[in-house]
């Protein structure tokens, strides 16, 4: 199965995202730590060329701890610097800006030997929607941040935010790509929460986060030897009712929440050996 999703706008948003590049210094990716791979745009490896990249793994929260190390190991031995974290309560400012700084400070010192003073350095933030691309940005800024005024030379589209005097910040919009050309790509994403639902529906979810985690009844507190009887004992024990019957919508709408929101287990739906 291939899942389409690439609305107008996405359209939009590529060119602009090529344009931002050109302009830009460091790549910052956000992904979720739940869905490593599948949280990164393939895009952004043909548009980005040799510029350096800081990935960051938002929500390791959610994700399980012992996989998240793996990945962080993951891309040590590929020679990329990544870090885990929660964005939300973290200190993620001064991992970033210690980064950006180290990076950009032998091309620094190649302009200053040719008389040429460096400008400010310019992170472009990327990553798939509800990633947490802005909360990030706001940490960075150390408030809500908003927008500088265009700067001569600069794409009529790019706007900077400043961190410090030193960095400044570009936001991108949220892009997923053209199709998931592999289905497992598609279905992480959906059970982060990452794609519209009507792409795949809370029964396939269920479902599939069903034949995923072997615990899952006793995590729900529900005893069942099937799908269907999880689902609709879940829905007896939750009084979750509609016109008298069991409500099995709701029923998955809730357990799909509470396995998003890490009410039930911090999960990592894919691992590097994955990807082997």
């Amino acid at each position: 199965m291939t899942i389409q999703w690439f609305p107008g706008h996405m359209t939009r948003a590529k060119r602009q995202l090529e344009e931002q590049m050109k302009q830009t210094d460091v790549i910052i990716e956000l992904r979720d730590a739940r869905a490593v791979m599948s949280s990164t745009n393939p895009l952004l490896y043909t548009l980005s060329k040799d510029k350096p990249r800081i990935i960051v793994l938002n929500k390791a929260d959610l994700a399980d701890p012992e996989i998240t190390k793996q990945w962080l190991q993951y891309f040590k031995t590929e020679g990329h610097f990544a870090i885990a974290v929660d964005v939300l309560k973290d200190n993620v400012r001064e991992q970033i800006v210690r980064q950006i700084r180290a990076v950009m400070q032998p091309i620094h010192e190649r302009q200053k030997k040719r008389g040429i003073r460096p400008r400010a350095s310019r992170a472009l933030v990327v990553g798939i929607p509800n990633v947490g691309k802005s909360t990030l940005i706001n940490r960075l800024a150390q408030k809500k941040a908003t927008t500088t005024a265009n700067k001569p030379g600069l794409t009529r589209a790019l706007k900077l935010i400043k961190v410090d005097k030193e960095i400044e910040l570009v936001d991108s919009p949220g892009m997923l790509w053209p199709r998931f050309e592999d289905e497992g790509v598609g279905i992480n994403l959906a059970l982060i929460g990452a794609i519209n639902e009507e792409i795949l529906p809370h029964e396939s979810l269920v479902r599939i986060a069903y034949e995923r985690i072997e615990t899952l009844s006793e995590l729900l507190k529900t005893e069942a030897n099937t799908y269907a009887e999880l689902i609709t004992n879940y829905g007896l024990r939750n009084n979750f009712k509609l016109n008298g019957e069991i409500d099995i919508e709701r029923s998955m709408m809730d357990i799909i929440r509470k396995l998003r929101n890490g009410k039930l287990l911090r999960i990592s739906w894919e691992k590097p050996d994955d990807y082997v």
